[in-house]
């Protein structure tokens, strides 16, 4: 009890000097040198304390969601025995085998490798695909993780890696991107290629977010929610002419397109593809559609 007690009390000390580093500025990086600067906190109270999941994820720089709100609410995912106590900290069993262990950035975190199927693992999905798709661009071998899958997890958690694995791509620019295309893939449609580049004139080229090469449709983030200067949209809207004249039709994807819009954007992608002489069988039609409706119907009742 006196132990239990006294570990309370360090919890709210701990807890007191983590909430007095607020972030001021809506900076991403500001945000997350706080939330870092938490961690170490954190971890000065309790240095056995693995970080691991979004924390070891964004300790080795991968992001799979965008973090809103101050870099204090930011939720610290550990892995350790003896739960510390303190608010705002995730606490998970300890990491076996102890080789998935590794010191980075003056951290105890899982490997790379380690965190990446954590994430796949346990993480919603748009997010575990995010964290899987920058994990092997930097060279986490899908294999390896299909492998050991299943000797972690077991047989659920082994289909669950498999299952978001299937979903990835190396080659997406973005976490948005990655989430844009497993609702893409989530409704049947065919699969886009990411990152395609098409050669413009004057020497330049055009990278789309996603593309349908053999029908010419492609899905890329609204250049005006990006772009701010007049030169900027002057060149994006430049891009998207010669885009047209080459015979791309190009799907603007808005920044607030998961939820609210996905029923919307998916219906938009179908009806291009359709123009552009997909021919899905009447089975594959009914399912897609029956797929946009479910997506509709939360947002039918407000």
């Amino acid at each position: 009890m006196v132990r239990s007690a006294a570990r309370r009390r360090a919890g709210v000390c701990i807890l007191s000097r983590m909430n007095e580093l607020t972030v001021r500025s809506t900076d991403q990086s500001d945000a997350s040198t706080t939330y870092l600067s938490r961690v170490r906190l954190l971890l000065d109270a309790v240095p056995s304390a693995v970080l691991c999941r979004r924390t070891a994820a964004h300790t080795w720089g991968l992001r799979g969601q965008v973090m809103r709100g101050a870099a204090t609410s930011w939720p610290i995912e550990v892995a350790t025995n003896t739960d510390p106590g303190i608010a705002g900290c995730a606490v998970s069993p300890s990491v076996r085998p102890v080789g998935d262990i590794t010191l980075h950035r003056e951290f105890l975190v899982t490997t790379l490798d380690r965190t990446a199927l954590d994430c796949a693992r346990w993480l919603p999905r748009l997010e575990a695909v995010a964290i899987l798709d920058q994990a092997l661009r930097r060279g986490v071998h899908p294999d390896a993780l299909r492998r050991r899958a299943s000797l972690i997890y077991g047989a659920p958690g082994g289909r669950r890696v498999r299952e978001m694995l299937a979903l990835t791509d190396p080659r997406a620019g973005s976490p948005r991107e990655s989430w844009v295309r497993v609702i893409v893939l989530d409704a049947r449609l065919p699969r886009p290629t990411s990152q395609f580049t098409i050669p413009l004139s004057g020497g330049r080229t055009a990278r789309l977010d996603l593309a349908w090469e053999d029908f010419k449709v492609a899905a890329e983030y609204d250049g005006h929610t990006r772009h701010t200067s007049d030169r900027d949209r002057f060149a994006d809207e430049r891009r998207r002419y010669e885009l047209r004249e080459l015979g791309w039709h190009v799907v603007p994807v808005r920044a607030d397109v998961i939820p609210a819009h996905t029923a919307e954007f998916l219906t938009d992608i179908v009806n291009a593809l359709l123009e552009r002489g997909w021919h899905p069988s009447q089975e594959e039609m009914t399912r897609i559609l029956a797929h946009i409706r479910t997506l509709r119907r939360p947002f039918l009742r407000r």
